[in-house]
């Protein structure tokens, strides 16, 4: 029984350098996507109020559309292709619903397009990887946010009501983005991890 024990934290002790290199892009990734993907480490205590909540949204939004548009034509894969058209579709439709909800008409500038140029640059199935792994993450942050920041300081009950539904829709976005993650070929995950 003992060896057995020692075994297994012997096996929680190494960690495999893929998994390391994994972890590394995660964290990195978190922290480039700054506010436009809502900051998912922002201190519980940061007040944001209902005008910048929205504006995060909707610049959320914008950065989703933006990476689908950008990278659906060059799919070669119907199920890629129809999950990025699913992206665009859901999140323009958002960004309108949230567009609404604020007295300021003007849209900022503000957006994510450092990851619409780094997967332009991308074919095949290492642009399908890179895609989806974009799209768990910048989910992944949101749904944070939503959940530790924008939800608890929406003081409006319409503005709360609907990051409620937001937050439905990101974790059902979470769930596609996973099942077509499935579809990767796995050499091929661990090819464009390494080259990176």
């Amino acid at each position: 029984m003992k060896g057995t024990k020692k075994e297994g934290t012997k096996r929680l002790a190494s960690v495999p350098k893929l998994g390391a290199v994994v972890v590394t892009a995660l964290a990195l990734s978190a922290t480039v996507a700054g506010k436009a993907t809502a900051a998912p480490n922002a201190p519980a205590d940061t007040r944001v109020d209902d005008a910048q909540i929205v504006q995060r949204v909707r610049s959320f939004e914008r950065g989703e559309v933006q990476a689908a548009d950008a990278v659906k034509g060059k799919f070669s894969s119907p199920m890629f292709w129809q999950f990025a058209q699913r992206m665009s579709a859901d999140h323009a439709s958002l960004e309108q619903k949230f567009r609404t909800l604020t007295a300021e008409s003007r849209q900022s500038g503000e957006t994510r397009r450092g990851a619409d140029l780094d997967l332009q640059k991308l074919t095949g199935d290492d642009l399908e990887k890179a895609y989806v792994d974009h799209e768990i993450q910048s989910h992944e942050a949101m749904r944070a946010a939503l959940e530790r920041e924008l939800i608890p300081n929406a003081t409006s009950d319409d503005l709360r009501r609907e990051l409620m539904g937001l937050l439905t829709q990101v974790k059902a976005h979470l769930a596609h983005a996973r099942y077509v993650e499935g579809f990767l070929p796995q050499s091929q995950a661990a090819q464009v991890i390494s080259a990176g």
